[in-house]
């Protein structure tokens, strides 16, 4: 590097701008180490005596501020993933699928990851196991896809949000096709029931019809009533597609006036509303 230390912070890769730099102290360390007290003799002295510290400065404002710029120019976070695609294949659809990415920092800075996003929030989701990276280190990205929720071809991504400047957004390509599954549907008739205006021990009944419009088998798995309201057990175990069954239910009025605020609690098969509230509602 040379043997005077002023010029090391300027020094890109060893160039002549060094070697200046060297020769300028030098010099005005020997021309004020000589007698740093004696006057100028004369006017051309003097302007020689001026020049050299205007040149010195010269030489850092040309060679020494580009130098260190240079230097910090490569002084940066950079991201790299071990994938940047999620290739699903063929998948039927209801299961979890679940993928972790490696993500490095490759730069000399700490990595700042500040968001995550998904194009379909209710299919695919990503998480960062931690949002600052340091230099060469390295952390997951979980990304969860929800089959249950899609069906057909999948076109979707992930983008993260750094603060690399060579990438500032980079997104991770999904795509593969769901299969559709065959599954029930529930549907209630009535799915809110008005008892009307009942008067304190009066009883109403009502029979609550249950279809199914999928195309898999659906069961009744739960029925939860609250306080006023009765239910009978239902005598079928399982509705085909296309059939239907009923539940009877009752409700008996209370002694207390006021609105009437009860329910029925209803548990199926049905992946996408495996629970359905029948509302009841009237007047005491």
């Amino acid at each position: 590097m040379g043997r005077w230390g002023y010029g090391r912070w300027f020094m890109v890769d060893g160039s002549w701008e060094m070697a200046t730099m060297h020769f300028a102290f030098s010099t005005l360390h020997w021309r004020t180490a000589r007698d740093p007290m004696r006057k100028p003799r004369n006017q051309e002295e003097a302007r020689n005596a001026l020049s050299w510290p205007l040149g010195f400065l010269m030489i850092l404002a040309v060679l020494g501020v580009p130098g260190v710029l240079a230097v910090n120019a490569y002084s940066q976070p950079r991201l790299t993933l071990s994938d940047d695609a999620w290739d699903l294949g063929q998948v039927n659809q209801g299961p979890t699928l679940t993928k972790e990415i490696k993500v490095d920092n490759a730069g000399d800075e700490p990595l700042e990851v500040a968001a995550v996003e998904s194009s379909c929030p209710t299919c695919l989701a990503g998480q960062m196991e931690s949002k600052t990276i340091p230099p060469t280190g390295r952390a997951k990205l979980v990304l969860k896809f929800f089959s249950a929720n899609v069906e057909g071809k999948q076109a979707k991504h992930v983008t993260l949000r750094t603060n690399d400047p060579g990438q500032p957004e980079k997104k991770i390509a999904v795509t593969g096709e769901v299969k559709k599954a065959p599954r029930p549907r529930i549907k209630l008739e009535p799915d809110t029931w008005d008892v009307g205006l009942a008067g304190p021990g009066e009883v109403r009944a009502i029979t609550l019809t249950v279809r199914n419009e999928g195309d898999a088998p659906l069961r009744i798995t739960g029925l939860t009533p609250s306080g006023g309201v009765g239910v009978d057990a239902p005598e079928f175990s399982e509705i085909p597609p296309g059939g239907k069954g009923d539940i009877k239910m009752d409700y008996t009025a209370g002694q207390k006036t006021g609105l009437v605020k009860e329910h029925l609690l209803l548990e199926s098969t049905d992946p996408a509303s495996p629970t359905k509230v029948v509302a009841v509602t009237g007047y005491m």
